[in-house]
């Protein structure tokens, strides 16, 4: 008898898309301690971060192992702003900084250096679905 095939969302996993193509199968930070926590303490890995509502959210970079690229996304889902290469917070005051949005957002997508996505640029968030 054929094996019937069925399809499950991934749950905490999030596929980042910018002109229908996928950038980044990113991890999905939704919850207030995984937004608080961020990549803190751990490996830099895509890590979309869903703030409960449009606001002008600040990131740190306290506790990282890495540098990251970090784009701030509009419920528009257009890029309000990218920083690239932030370093982690070191002993030197220069690193113990804030950063911040231009405008409200709604989301925030911290990656391994080297993001080719833009200011202006359009993202797509989709739930990935795999078939058994």
């Amino acid at each position: 008898m054929p094996h019937a095939s069925h399809s499950h969302k991934v749950k905490g996993r999030i596929h980042v898309k910018k002109d229908g193509h996928l950038v980044y199968d990113a991890e999905h930070a939704d919850g207030y301690l995984h937004l608080a926590k961020g990549l803190m303490f751990r490996d830099v890995k895509p890590l979309l971060l869903d703030f409960p509502w449009s606001g002008n959210w600040g990131v740190w970079m306290l506790f990282m192992r890495g540098n990251i690229d970090l784009v701030f996304v509009g419920k528009d889902m257009r890029v309000d702003s990218v920083y690239k290469s932030i370093e982690p917070i070191t002993f030197s005051k220069s690193s113990w900084r804030v950063y911040y949005p231009n405008s409200p957002v709604k989301y925030a997508l911290e990656v391994p250096p080297g993001t080719r996505i833009k200011k202006g640029d359009f993202l797509e968030f989709q739930v990935p679905v795999h078939s058994h």
